[in-house]
């Protein structure tokens, strides 16, 4: 069995320990006399009886069954610590009462079993149990995670999906954008009810996502999101690079219903689509410090680029936003490269992976979906489908800054 370093904390904190023993002398704990390499004692095995780990609950308060076994060097002590903070209810040096003892009579060992009642913390809680010989030596820990999921129903989810298939132009008339918008918004806000106090879902679709109709959905939003709230923008239909030129360098565009050419009129682009300094505007203005900004748009990964810009007070602000507060940006493609639908899917293929890492709860260690783990999902189910039915890996581009948050739970 290997015991790291810090097992022997209490006993052996000595300067210097390490060149020391190297030299070949023979280092005596301080106070106890005892030397490290000829009467070493095992510490107490310990372990988390109860609750199980990853565990989900509503209820505050629960109770933490923790058992520690004697393996030759008596147990002086069990501690078990929340969120790193030692709870109280530890006794060192004192023996158990005869329900705390459990005797093995066939064995030789002995063990001790304490049950903590705690109250929970919103979100994640993690128990970390130890126990102590009467030498001091320290355990191997055990640990655990108990997810509080009503706790975290002190903030709102506000989501807007913008989705397109039918455009003005029949030229760029889509197959999923309408789908996939209405797909991924149904699977997000099922997942996200047991975790947030309100959802408010802006869906706007086809001939209604002109650029007013969209600026408008963000003003709202603008006008009643709070900063611990969760904000999510979805965007499904065409997106497209400006061809700029020196005084007006190339960003992103995402492509409105009524825009009747793509490429080759700037100027129209500018008129009636929405850029990505625009979305960076928008976003900003937002007071969510939690956001996650979505898009299956052709050429979409040129909008990581652009959301990244420094420069101007207002994007140094959201870049600093990003870095502290959780901003996601994940886009289904490279600037170079198109998003793909696939009949077989009946989505694009970039939201038939969020979908199926919402509805799967692939990835999730403790019980809920969180952003981080949706997105390592989609960069590692997109270049898998893409080249399962297309031949030719596509690579979803995304930008993960600041904390992790959760979007949902699983049932």
């Amino acid at each position: 069995m290997y015991y790291p370093a810090g097992q022997f904390y209490e006993k052996m904190y000595i300067p210097d320990l390490g060149a020391r023993v190297l030299s070949g002398e023979d280092i005596l704990a301080s106070n106890s006399g005892v030397s490290l390499k000829t009467n070493f004692k095992l510490p107490p095995r310990i372990h988390i009886t109860k609750p199980s780990d990853s565990l989900v609950v509503s209820a505050e308060q629960i109770d933490i069954t923790v058992q520690a076994f004697n393996q030759g060097g008596g147990i002086d002590e069990v501690r078990l610590f929340q969120n790193g903070k030692l709870l109280s209810g530890t006794s060192r040096g004192s023996s158990a009462s005869t329900e705390d003892l459990d005797i093995d009579m066939n064995a030789v060992s002995k063990s001790i079993t304490k049950t903590y009642h705690v109250t929970l913390t919103p979100g994640e809680n993690v128990f970390r149990a130890t126990a102590f010989n009467t030498e001091r030596t320290e355990s191997l820990p055990d640990d655990i995670h108990v997810t509080l999921k009503a706790a975290e129903a002190t903030s709102n989810l506000y989501v807007l999906s913008v989705g397109i298939n039918a455009y003005k132009n029949p030229k760029y008339i889509l197959n999923y954008g309408k789908p996939d918008a209405a797909a991924f918004t149904s699977a997000l806000v099922k997942r996200a009810g047991g975790i947030f106090k309100h959802i408010e879902n802006i869906e706007v679709y086809d001939d209604k996502a002109t650029r007013a109709g969209i600026l408008e959905a963000f003003n709202k939003i603008i006008a009643s999101a709070g900063p611990s709230d969760v904000f999510v923008f979805y965007y499904a239909g065409h997106g497209v690079m400006s061809e700029g030129n020196s005084t007006d360098p190339s960003q992103f565009y995402i492509v409105p219903q009524d825009v009747t050419q793509l490429y080759g009129n700037d100027p129209m682009l500018k008129s009636l689509a929405i850029s990505a300094t625009e979305l960076r505007n928008l976003c900003a203005a937002i007071k969510a410090q939690k956001q996650v900004v979505i898009f299956d748009a052709c050429q979409s990964g040129g909008a990581v680029d652009a959301l990244a810009m420094r420069g101007a007070a207002e994007e140094k602000a959201m870049m600093q936003l990003s870095r502290s507060a959780g901003v996601v940006v994940l886009a289904a493609t490279g600037t170079e490269q198109f998003a793909t639908e696939f009949q077989e899917l009946k989505h694009g293929v970039f939201t038939y992976a969020l979908i199926e890492g919402l509805n799967s709860c692939s990835g999730s260690k403790d019980g809920k979906i969180t952003i981080k783990e949706l997105e390592a999902y989609v960069n590692d189910m997109v270049p898998e489908l893409t080249k399962k039915y297309k031949g030719t890996a596509q690579y979803p581009n995304s930008s993960s800054r600041g904390m992790d948050f959760p979007l949902g739970v699983c049932e």
